[in-house]
């Protein structure tokens, strides 16, 4: 049997496949350069604009005749997103299922049909998928909010394993992460600028689809049995607010995006940015659970789906 060594593999996966991939576009890039038609940059880089809806690397295919490379590419313009969408789309109803089954989404998430697929988090699902088309004038734009949205779920990632590690130092770890708290803030640190230069025009969409989000949690918590789902634990998790209101006014005060107020030009908004990421991070650390309260959630956690087990 080969030996499992994550301290080898877990890095190798994670940057190697960020390095394969910058590559690949690095020469995606290069071929797209060195493709153009001298005379499109008659007017120089600003000038140059492709109408085609297909993107422009179809448009060059059009213009240098190659019409199976135009074809391709036309399909692949309906089959990776299609992909991309099926598989939010498995993911999504799994993910409310097992938030319900731990009693942070109402019980119904965790309703199965026969094949066990949970059918009323995939409607739920579905109805939500419909609604986010009426906002985003483009595909573009949809891109956009989903790439934020990406980001700021990963966005407390950073914190939580600088959090951890204070909480559980002696909890043995197959792999461990080094540099301390400089590789968590940095991560967060790009989270939070990939979000700021995003721009208004779309972040403040997503803002307001995450404030709904904590209104339903709200409402959850406000009319469920508190004996059967865990504590919300605010003392600890109010930093979130912090930090998704104050990206919020930073995003609405930078010059990124239609409707931004221009007030943080570039350089400026860059660096207020880093310095909230740095206010932000300790606060997150500063609040966190200590190690009893730690102990104590994974406990109720773990009663709870025992409970919804049994009662399956």
């Amino acid at each position: 049997m080969r030996r499992r060594t994550p301290q080898r593999n877990v890095p190798f996966a994670v940057i190697g496949s960020i390095v394969l991939t910058g590559i690949i576009y690095i020469l995606l890039q290069v071929a797209f350069i060195g493709a153009i038609p001298t005379e499109l940059l008659k007017d120089g880089w600003g000038g140059l604009s492709f109408s085609n809806s297909a993107g422009p690397w179809a448009e060059i295919a059009i213009m240098l005749g190659a019409m199976w490379l135009a074809i391709i590419l036309y399909i692949d313009a309906v089959v990776s997103p299609a992909d991309t969408g099926l598989i939010f789309t498995a993911l999504t109803p799994r993910l409310s299922y097992s938030q319900a089954r731990v009693g942070n989404a109402p019980s119904a998430m965790t309703k199965l049909n026969k094949k066990g697929i949970p059918w009323f988090g995939l409607l739920i699902t579905f109805i939500v998928a419909c609604f986010l088309f009426f906002p985003f004038p483009s595909w573009a734009k949809m891109v956009g909010f989903i790439t934020s949205g990406t980001v700021i779920s990963f966005g407390s990632g950073p914190i939580t394993v600088a959090a951890l590690r204070r909480q559980l130092p002696d909890q043995e770890r197959p792999f461990r992460l080094p540099g301390g708290d400089v590789l968590p803030f940095l991560g967060f640190l790009a989270a939070n600028l990939i979000v700021f230069w995003t721009g208004w025009d779309t972040n403040w969409k997503l803002f307001l689809a995450m404030a709904l989000g904590y209104v339903v949690l709200g409402l959850h918590y406000a009319f469920s049995d508190r004996s059967k789902i865990p504590p919300l634990q605010f003392k600890s998790g109010w930093w979130m607010i912090l930090w998704l209101g104050g990206l919020a006014v930073l995003s609405l005060l930078s010059n990124y995006g239609e409707g931004a107020m221009g007030v943080l030009t570039f350089g400026w908004g860059e660096l207020v940015c880093t310095i909230f990421t740095a206010f932000v991070f300790y606060v997150g650390i500063k609040t966190r659970l200590n190690s009893a309260e730690v102990v104590a959630n994974v406990e109720n956690t773990k009663e709870t789906a025992a409970e919804h087990i049994d009662g399956e």
